[in-house]
Protein backbone atom coordinates (compact mmCIF):
# COMPACT_ATOMS: atom_id res chain seq x y z
CA UNK A 1 0.00 0.00 0.00
CA UNK A 2 1.27 3.47 -0.89
CA UNK A 3 2.16 5.51 2.18
CA UNK A 4 1.95 9.26 2.66
CA UNK A 5 5.73 9.71 2.46
CA UNK A 6 5.95 7.79 -0.80
CA UNK A 7 3.07 9.80 -2.21
CA UNK A 8 4.73 13.10 -1.32
CA UNK A 9 7.98 11.97 -2.96
CA UNK A 10 6.06 10.94 -6.08
CA UNK A 11 4.19 14.26 -6.22
CA UNK A 12 7.45 16.16 -5.58
CA UNK A 13 9.05 14.31 -8.50
CA UNK A 14 6.01 15.04 -10.65
CA UNK A 15 6.60 18.76 -10.12
CA UNK A 16 9.72 18.65 -12.29
CA UNK A 17 8.12 18.25 -15.75
CA UNK A 18 5.45 20.83 -14.91
CA UNK A 19 8.14 23.22 -13.77
CA UNK A 20 10.14 22.66 -16.94
CA UNK A 21 7.08 23.65 -18.97
CA UNK A 22 6.64 26.91 -17.04
CA UNK A 23 10.03 27.96 -15.77
CA UNK A 24 11.37 29.90 -18.77
CA UNK A 25 8.34 32.21 -18.70
CA UNK A 26 8.64 32.43 -14.92
CA UNK A 27 12.27 33.54 -15.11
CA UNK A 28 11.46 36.15 -17.74
CA UNK A 29 8.42 37.40 -15.83
CA UNK A 30 6.14 37.18 -18.85
CA UNK A 31 2.54 36.12 -18.81
CA UNK A 32 1.96 32.38 -19.19
CA UNK A 33 0.78 30.98 -22.51
CA UNK A 34 -2.16 28.53 -22.87
CA UNK A 35 0.12 25.47 -22.58
CA UNK A 36 1.56 26.78 -19.31
CA UNK A 37 -1.90 27.57 -17.97
CA UNK A 38 -3.09 24.06 -18.87
CA UNK A 39 0.03 22.55 -17.29
CA UNK A 40 -0.49 24.43 -14.03
CA UNK A 41 -4.17 23.49 -13.89
CA UNK A 42 -3.22 19.85 -14.54
CA UNK A 43 -0.63 20.03 -11.74
CA UNK A 44 -3.21 21.40 -9.33
CA UNK A 45 -5.72 18.74 -10.44
CA UNK A 46 -3.06 16.08 -9.83
CA UNK A 47 -2.66 17.21 -6.20
CA UNK A 48 -6.43 17.38 -5.69
CA UNK A 49 -6.94 13.94 -7.22
CA UNK A 50 -4.12 12.36 -5.23
CA UNK A 51 -5.50 13.82 -2.01
CA UNK A 52 -9.01 12.63 -2.90
CA UNK A 53 -7.67 9.13 -3.57
CA UNK A 54 -5.82 8.99 -0.26
CA UNK A 55 -8.89 10.23 1.57
CA UNK A 56 -11.03 7.54 -0.07
CA UNK A 57 -8.48 4.86 0.83
CA UNK A 58 -8.12 6.11 4.40
CA UNK A 59 -4.41 6.75 3.96
CA UNK A 60 -3.08 9.40 6.31
CA UNK A 61 -1.94 12.15 3.99
CA UNK A 62 -2.75 15.47 5.65
CA UNK A 63 0.38 15.61 7.81
CA UNK A 64 2.71 14.93 4.88
CA UNK A 65 0.80 17.43 2.77
CA UNK A 66 1.10 20.09 5.47
CA UNK A 67 4.80 19.44 5.95
CA UNK A 68 5.51 19.57 2.19
CA UNK A 69 3.65 22.81 1.46
CA UNK A 70 4.51 24.36 4.83
CA UNK A 71 8.18 23.71 4.21
CA UNK A 72 7.77 25.21 0.75
CA UNK A 73 6.27 28.35 2.27
CA UNK A 74 8.98 28.64 4.93
CA UNK A 75 11.76 28.12 2.39
CA UNK A 76 10.18 30.74 0.13
CA UNK A 77 10.12 33.26 2.96
CA UNK A 78 13.72 32.39 3.91
CA UNK A 79 14.88 32.82 0.31
CA UNK A 80 13.08 36.16 0.08
CA UNK A 81 14.67 37.39 3.31
CA UNK A 82 18.14 36.13 2.33
CA UNK A 83 17.73 37.76 -1.10
CA UNK A 84 20.03 35.17 -2.68
CA UNK A 85 19.16 33.85 -6.12
CA UNK A 86 21.17 30.68 -5.51
CA UNK A 87 18.88 29.84 -2.61
CA UNK A 88 15.66 31.00 -4.25
CA UNK A 89 16.06 29.33 -7.65
CA UNK A 90 15.70 25.67 -6.59
CA UNK A 91 12.88 26.53 -4.19
CA UNK A 92 11.00 28.49 -6.82
CA UNK A 93 11.65 25.77 -9.39
CA UNK A 94 9.96 23.12 -7.24
CA UNK A 95 7.17 25.14 -5.63
CA UNK A 96 6.43 28.01 -8.03
CA UNK A 97 7.46 26.65 -11.41
CA UNK A 98 4.59 24.18 -11.77
CA UNK A 99 2.09 26.85 -10.71
CA UNK A 100 3.26 29.71 -12.90
CA UNK A 101 0.40 29.26 -15.36
CA UNK A 102 -2.16 30.33 -12.75
CA UNK A 103 -0.55 33.75 -12.72
CA UNK A 104 -2.88 34.58 -15.60
CA UNK A 105 -5.75 34.50 -13.07
CA UNK A 106 -3.94 36.48 -10.38
CA UNK A 107 -2.93 40.12 -10.36
CA UNK A 108 0.49 39.67 -8.76
CA UNK A 109 4.11 39.85 -9.84
CA UNK A 110 6.08 36.58 -10.05
CA UNK A 111 7.80 37.04 -6.70
CA UNK A 112 7.62 35.49 -3.22
CA UNK A 113 4.04 36.71 -2.80
CA UNK A 114 3.00 34.79 -5.91
CA UNK A 115 4.76 31.65 -4.66
CA UNK A 116 3.00 31.86 -1.30
CA UNK A 117 -0.38 32.43 -2.94
CA UNK A 118 0.22 29.44 -5.24
CA UNK A 119 1.22 27.26 -2.31
CA UNK A 120 -1.91 28.32 -0.41
CA UNK A 121 -4.13 27.53 -3.39
CA UNK A 122 -2.72 24.04 -3.98
CA UNK A 123 -2.60 23.24 -0.27
CA UNK A 124 -6.24 24.30 0.16
CA UNK A 125 -7.38 22.37 -2.91
CA UNK A 126 -5.51 19.29 -1.69
CA UNK A 127 -7.02 19.54 1.80
CA UNK A 128 -10.48 19.86 0.28
CA UNK A 129 -9.85 16.83 -1.94
CA UNK A 130 -8.61 14.82 1.04
CA UNK A 131 -11.58 15.79 3.22
CA UNK A 132 -14.04 15.00 0.41
CA UNK A 133 -12.37 11.60 0.04
CA UNK A 134 -12.62 10.89 3.76
CA UNK A 135 -16.27 11.94 3.85
CA UNK A 136 -17.11 9.83 0.78
CA UNK A 137 -15.30 6.87 2.33
CA UNK A 138 -17.34 7.23 5.52
CA UNK A 139 -20.59 7.32 3.56
CA UNK A 140 -19.63 4.32 1.45
CA UNK A 141 -18.53 2.30 4.48
CA UNK A 142 -21.46 3.46 6.61
CA UNK A 143 -19.30 4.95 9.36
Amino acid sequence: MLRSREAIVALFTAAIPFSLINFSAYLKGGMPDPVQVAGSLAYMAMWFTAALYFGLRGIRFLRGLTIYWGLGGLLTIAAFIADKLAIALPIYFIFAGPLYGIRIFLNVRPDAKFVLIGIAIVYTASCIGYLIGIERSRRINGC
